[in-house]
């Protein structure tokens, strides 16, 4: 039995109040624990400050002269939280009960979504959901480590545009200082937590994104000039991240697979 998944801060004093929150961007992934916050903000991607609202398509592509790479978060998106961080069975089963309700609603919008994305004209395109968790596995590596060895060309191949200037303005702040990021193990298969789509109204395009769960165990180092870790640095921790996926479909074929940044579990509404 793997050792149990350190909890994320901000979901346990989050309030049990009225009823299930759609999942809200992260303002700073947490691929360590709280204590160590300050040393994995230099390595760890995150997803939008803030909740981005979707705007026409039509009207950004007017904006933009073509069909844009990134529109936010896709509204059919759902995290149901970590067991441990479910609202109680009989305690709160009225809040437990209506986050179910909630997961089954979005899954099913999410379904018709996939199916309006993949059947209309032009669209005919093969979802392979069997492919993602291995994907998501190999962009899950690569980002984070072409963050610690500071690859911006890695980074522009594994990750969406807003990320990757994210992630460069955390390189930069960084400095001259050496980071040694390890991957010891996975402690938990890759789950697919939610997948929908959005079909752009007018031609052949639209996006799609997953949402995967992916729980390891990693470590961050310092390293010194003379190439020995920081003491107190580089401890493995158990992590549980949320990583978005996103793949951008144009002329009726889908571009490749890259990290969209990371989101935080549904836990209110």
């Amino acid at each position: 039995m793997p050792p149990p998944v350190t909890p994320r801060p901000g979901l346990l004093r989050a309030p049990r109040a009225p009823l299930v929150r759609r999942a809200r961007c992260s303002a700073q992934a947490r691929p360590f624990t709280q204590c160590h916050a300050r040393r994995a903000a230099e390595i760890a991607p995150s997803g939008t400050r803030e909740m981005r609202n979707i705007r026409n398509p039509e009207q950004v592509a007017k904006d933009q002269g073509q069909f844009p790479d990134e529109i936010g978060l896709l509204p059919y998106t759902f995290v149901m939280p970590a067991r441990v961080n479910r609202p109680p069975l009989f305690a709160a089963w009225r809040d437990r009960w209506t986050l179910v309700w909630a997961q089954q609603k979005y899954r099913v919008m999410g379904l018709i979504s996939l199916m309006l994305y993949r059947t209309k004209p032009k669209r005919r395109v093969k979802l392979q959901r069997r492919q993602i968790p291995p994907t998501a596995e190999a962009l899950h590596l690569r980002m984070y480590n072409a963050v610690a060895t500071a690859d911006s060309n890695t980074l522009r191949l594994v990750c969406g545009p807003s990320l990757v200037n994210r992630l460069q303005a955390r390189i930069h702040a960084r400095g001259r200082a050496k980071v040694r990021w390890t991957l010891h193990r996975y402690t938990a298969p890759i789950k697919i937590m939610s997948h929908s789509a959005l079909a752009f109204p007018t031609g052949a395009a639209g996006i799609r994104q997953a949402v995967v769960r992916v729980q390891s165990q990693q470590s961050l180092a310092h390293v010194a000039r003379d190439g020995s870790v920081v003491p107190g640095t580089g401890h493995p921790k158990e992590i549980r991240e949320y990583l978005v996926l996103q793949r951008v479909l144009r002329d009726g074929k889908e571009g490749p697979w890259k990290v969209w940044g990371t989101i935080e579990e549904t836990n209110r509404m």
